[in-house]
């Protein structure tokens, strides 16, 4: 699979285009074949944010697509089309986390291919 991958430096330098591999679905969760991802300042604030020794990440938090693979207990099927929330552990609108974990960094994001 190829991605937009951030890691080994710190700004623009760090970016590279890099075959990284397939996601796989864990409980209650999809993998999503994305048709589409925006960039935006989120991703340009965490690459001149993280250093050269940050582990390398897939970049981008927003996505729309069809999910390609489910686990067991997603509530959601294959080949059904999707637009990603990228918030992550915030399963209720009134119980916000102290600093929401957002796809993109911490976790591998949107900006990867077939």
């Amino acid at each position: 699979m190829t991605a937009v991958v951030h890691g080994n430096a710190t700004g623009l330098t760090g970016v590279r285009v890099a075959e990284v591999p397939a996601p796989r679905p864990g409980p209650g969760e999809v993998v999503v074949a994305f048709r589409a991802a925006g960039l935006n300042h989120r991703d340009l604030f965490l690459v001149d944010a993280r250093g050269a020794g940050d582990a390398p990440v897939v970049l981008g938090s927003d996505g729309a697509g069809v999910v390609a693979a489910a686990g067991p207990g997603a509530n959601v099927d294959p080949g059904t089309e999707v637009v990603v929330n990228p918030s992550l552990d915030w399963d209720e609108p009134g119980d916000v986390p102290e600093a929401p974990a957002i796809l993109g960094v911490p976790t591998d994001g949107t900006f990867r291919w077939h």
